[in-house]
């Protein structure tokens, strides 16, 4: 019966986000061709010299996460295994693309390493320090812009969902800072209301909630520790996680020169920061809604009338470029398994 409604929920949030999508690509398509200035493809102004650095943006994200779990796994194991560090990486970003919040990938990635050998330590730290080391980069980049890029926004809405998405980013690292100073007081802290919202019945079984949130943050203390305790270790994770991020944001400024648009890199950037932190608000697979308002909020002025062109430009190459390469991971990997 539970595995029933399971499966029932599943179903209704598939066909939510389905419906999602289209009502927001409809509303932008309404929006710019039947209501705004927006204009034939052929009829806009293309700069073809950007054409190529926008789309190497995403095989240079793909080597960023595929050296950093490639450096993690040998710090970890001792093995050099380039191939997992691709595959992990990979299967992260999918995954993490098709759940809400972009925190479903983990699982998949334990999954992964277990398959490939690793015993049940490394295969569950090497995901969370992959992870928590993504999330700390964005953060202190995402700190400093939000304060000093500020200007860079006149939209009210992008400002405040920005400092809130900041706050949610920031969530799991402070935790599990604040649980590796004090364990026994958050430990506290974060069972009391648990247990009354289960004595309440607001939630069922506080019992494994409890245990599964503290789980989650002693785990995220346990990879920062062991990223901090290799010197060596901590800066390449920190360079591959900081080009991660500059290939990713640096995706906008080259599809909005390529259909003709004269942006400053730097204005483009602080822009693109706030878009990130702000889309992380709504809680959908892929941020499918919030990333295209966002956009639309932010270049609509700038972009004219290459605006809806601009934002599936960009959608493609910073989120369905991760579907298909990770269906792909996913098939040849289930193929091998099929020889095998």
């Amino acid at each position: 019966m539970e595995q029933e409604k399971r499966l029932r929920r599943k179903k209704i949030g598939t066909v939510f986000f389905i419906l999602l999508n289209v009502a927001i690509i409809g509303f932008i398509v309404y929006k710019e061709f039947f209501y705004g200035d927006a204009a034939g493809f052929s009829d806009l102004t293309i700069d073809w010299r950007y054409l190529l650095p926008a789309l190497l943006c995403f095989p240079l994200m793909v080597l960023a996460e595929g050296l950093k779990f490639g450096r993690l796994i040998y710090h970890t194991t001792g093995k050099k295994d380039i191939g997992g560090g691709l595959g992990v990486g990979v299967l992260g970003r999918y995954y993490d693309n098709i759940t809400p919040m972009g925190s479903g990938g983990q699982p998949f990635q334990i999954h992964y390493l277990h398959k490939r050998g690793y015993d049940a330590g490394a295969s569950g730290s090497i995901p969370m320090a992959g992870f928590i080391s993504s999330q700390l980069v964005f953060v202190l980049i995402a700190l400093v812009i939000l304060i000093v890029g500020r200007h860079s926004i006149t939209d009210t809405y992008i400002k405040i969902t920005a400092w809130v998405g900041l706050g949610l980013y920031a969530l799991l690292p402070l935790l599990a800072i604040a649980f590796a100073i004090f364990p026994t007081a958050l430990h506290a802290m974060i069972a009391g209301p648990i247990r009354f919202l289960g004595r309440h019945r607001i939630i069922r079984n506080p019992e494994a909630k409890e245990e599964k949130v503290i789980h989650s943050i002693s785990s995220t203390a346990r990879s920062m520790r062991m990223i901090g305790s290799n010197p060596k270790q901590l800066a390449e994770v920190i360079l591959t996680s900081v080009l991660f991020r500059m290939a990713l944001m640096s995706i906008p400024y080259f599809v909005l020169h390529f259909f003709g648009v004269n942006a400053s890199y730097v204005e483009v950037f602080f822009q693109v920061t706030f878009i990130t932190c702000s889309m992380t608000v709504i809680p959908t697979p892929g941020n499918s809604g919030a990333a295209e308002v966002s956009f639309y909020l932010v270049f609509s002025s700038l972009a004219g009338d290459a605006l809806f062109w601009a934002i599936a430009m960009w959608r493609f190459l910073c989120y369905y470029s991760w579907l298909a390469v990770g269906l792909a991971c996913i098939l040849i990997t289930a193929l091998r398994k099929k020889d095998g």
